[in-house]
């Protein structure tokens, strides 16, 4: 019986220092909740991609525009409306790009912060060279009376936003659209056709003066945008800013890779063939930073809206022989029918290229940097014959 005892109260003291063990432990840890991702609204497939670099996982970007989609004439869908409402930040390439962002965002009653990534750049005005046809100065830099008798700058008298946006009279005295590339009517509220019976509302809006928003096609203005994305989601989600600091400085590394790939394959291509004739005037900034010149385009102006005059297509017909032009360089969403009728007259060759938008994961531009690897492949080896 004694033994029985001793037994039953060993049992106890054991159970009981298990239980004091037990409470006296720490409660197991439990996983750190992931953060709830940003919901981040972008125009176009372009600048998705630039925001995903820098963002990662910390923001959920969804895309207005959506891929092979033209960024200029877009039209907006009813659901357009709720995404805008529902994002705490909305990036816009800006500069005019996007046609349609401002009454969409209007329409929206959002209240996300809106950033055009093209705010502080240096944007270029389109030369009277890429945006008519008619007339070009020569080799020697001379300018030249058109059909009508007025005098175009040469490819150095270009005009240029200051820094209130506006633009300013050329060396001719010649003045041109402000800053959203509008004209305006007179006292009487009256707009007013030429002495050609032509009128001009747009003129301005697409041709010479008109801002050109394709600013991504130099990367060093996607290094802008980089620096922009980070600072603006950084503030948004402070717990993230070393996060998207560091991803903008490793993303500018790559950008600067890429701009000195850039240059490398442009110096192989003689430099009297660095002439560009696109489906529009988009290469504008690629061509000013690498040394390309653009001549003209099937449309004249930075817009795919427009369309050109049967008079606009003989005069590039002749500017295609003038310059001994031998490709035109047509992006996916451009008007193939009107490329391959121009290429049929003129007997050039119709080069690839893509333009407003980024590819499929399966396309040979799923990224920013695939895009512009592909576009200058293209270009550089149809330049160099």
């Amino acid at each position: 019986m004694f033994l029985q005892v001793i037994q039953r109260i060993a049992i106890i003291l054991v159970l009981a220092s298990f239980l004091v063990t037990a409470c006296g432990q720490a409660p197991a840890s439990q996983p750190t909740p992931e953060p709830t991702p940003l919901t981040v609204i972008v125009s176009t497939s372009i600048v998705a991609d630039v925001v995903r670099q820098i963002g990662g996982e910390r923001v959920r970007v969804e895309t207005i525009v959506p891929v092979g989609a033209d960024g200029h004439n877009y039209e907006p869908l009813p659901q357009d409306l709720a995404r805008l409402n529902a994002a705490q930040v909305i990036f816009t390439v800006g500069a005019g790009y996007e046609e349609f962002i401002e009454r969409l965002i209007a329409s929206s009653g959002t209240q996300a912060e809106v950033i055009a990534l093209s705010e502080g750049l240096n944007l270029r005005v389109l030369a009277k060279e890429e945006a008519s046809i008619h007339s070009h100065a020569d080799e020697h830099g001379d300018t030249h009376a058109d059909e009508h008798g007025d005098t175009h700058a040469d490819e150095h008298g270009d005009t240029h936003v200051d820094e209130h946006g506006d633009t300013h009279a050329d060396e001719h005295g010649d003045t041109h659209a402000d800053e959203h590339g509008d004209t305006h009517a007179d006292e009487h509220g009256d707009t007013h056709a030429d002495e050609h019976g032509d009128t001009h509302a747009d003129e301005h809006a697409h041709g010479a003066g008109a801002i050109d928003g394709h600013t991504w096609t130099d990367p060093n203005n996607v290094k802008v945008w980089a620096n922009l994305i980070a600072s603006t989601l950084s503030r948004i989600d402070p717990a993230g800013a070393d996060m998207y600091t560091t991803r903008a400085a490793d993303y500018q590394r790559q950008l600067d890779e890429l701009d000195r790939w850039i240059a490398e394959q442009v110096a192989t291509i003689p430099p009297e063939r660095r002439l560009i004739v696109a489906d529009h005037i988009i290469f504008g900034y690629m061509a000013d930073r690498y040394g390309l010149r653009q001549i003209g385009a099937i449309i004249p102006g930075v817009s795919t809206s427009a369309t050109p005059s049967a008079q606009e297509l003989a005069a590039l017909q002749d500017l295609i022989a003038n310059y001994d032009v031998k490709v035109i360089f047509v992006g996916d969403i451009a008007n193939q029918q009107l490329a391959e009728q121009i290429a049929r007259d003129t007997g050039v060759k119709i080069v690839p290229v893509l333009t407003e938008s980024l590819t499929d994961e399966n396309g040979p531009g799923a990224t920013y940097i695939d895009y512009m690897r592909y576009n200058v492949q293209q270009i550089v080896a149809a330049l160099r014959g």
